[in-house]
């Protein structure tokens, strides 16, 4: 069946094409702060081991939700939890845009990673189940590039802003939440 089944469910296909956007969207907001950080460490007076610890938190959240939750969705439903991940996501994008510190940059990077870790199981999960028959391939391979996309897209766009304004910050967060 490719169609919806009722007034609420997307076909397949169109399931399948959410759930790609949504991993480009994803990562594309989970690379976005980085190329603000140089602005950060010359606003705050960071030193290069304090970036390096701010980049770290990301990578053990990410981390500890992937081994954590990252098979919730398999129990809960894919939408549950990746609506939960968007919520986080959206709330880690609010302490980045209010952050005045480090310790600011530190709680929106672990919760980052923590959302980003929840959203990446139900995501790949889902464009594996939402496969054409005849493609089953189609689902992993969107799942790499999609995330390598959004990757590329969110540092790059951002990197644009850093190179035309000092406040790029000012711009990026309030669209990504």
């Amino acid at each position: 069946m490719s169609g919806p089944r009722d007034g609420r469910r997307l076909g397949r296909g169109a399931a399948f094409a959410v759930l790609a956007c949504a991993t480009v969207v994803m990562m594309a907001t989970a690379s976005a702060p980085s190329p603000i950080y140089p602005l950060y460490r010359e606003r705050w007076g960071l030193s290069v081991t304090m970036l390096t610890v701010i980049f770290v938190v990301y990578v053990v959240g990410l981390l500890g939700a992937l081994l954590t939750v990252g098979s919730l969705s398999d129990q809960l439903g894919r939408r549950p939890v990746l609506v939960a991940a968007l919520l986080v996501a959206a709330a880690s994008t609010a302490i980045f845009w209010t952050a005045d510190g480090v310790v600011s940059l530190l709680i929106a990077r672990v919760v980052q990673g923590i959302a980003t870790g929840t959203a990446t199981g139900a995501l790949a999960a889902g464009l594996v189940e939402l496969s054409p028959n005849r493609r089953p391939q189609l689902g992993p391979t969107t799942t790499a590039v999609g995330t390598s996309i959004g990757m590329a897209t969110g540092a790059g766009v951002v990197g644009l802003l850093v190179q035309s304004t000092s406040r790029p910050d000012a711009y990026v967060f309030p669209v990504l939440r």
